[in-house]
């Protein structure tokens, strides 16, 4: 039942990158929020696919398309949140052996410090994650 859940996840997690690569003006629809949201856990479903002993280039190629975007949505949008998440998604991905030209683009974003709930991972063993508020004055 579980590996029949995974296919099913995996295969809706690439019929949402295939329509985010048909879609023409990409920019303008990754103002809304809710679909850079959905992309990112999109992108978690391909992190958790188990490591095979021969590369999976689709997976990259999948998870390269994800960072791409986000990291488009955030320089258009401003989004901190948007932001968070391709740092994150970059971040999940070098810890995979996943590196590429996009890991290295997403950590060029600028981090910027702000009372904006960041998307935070719960632990690195799980594709879990929370909104976690930074509740420390800096001055």
């Amino acid at each position: 039942m579980s590996q029949q859940s995974s296919a099913r996840l995996v295969t809706a997690a690439e019929e949402m990158v295939n329509i985010f690569r048909m879609m023409s003006d990409i920019n303008q629809k990754l103002r809304n929020p809710m679909l850079t949201f959905s992309v990112y856990m999109a992108s978690l479903v391909f992190l958790d696919q188990p490591k095979s002993a021969e590369p999976d280039y689709q997976r990259q190629d999948n998870l390269d398309f994800i960072l791409r975007l986000m990291i488009l949505a955030a320089k258009t949008s401003g989004n901190l949140i948007t932001k968070s998440m391709a740092i994150q998604l970059a971040m999940d991905m070098r810890r995979l052996g996943l590196d590429s030209a996009a890991v290295d683009k997403a950590f060029e974003l600028p981090i910027e410090r702000s009372t904006v709930p960041i998307l935070a991972k719960g632990d690195s063993n799980s594709s879990n994650f929370l909104f976690q508020h930074d509740s420390q004055e800096h001055g």
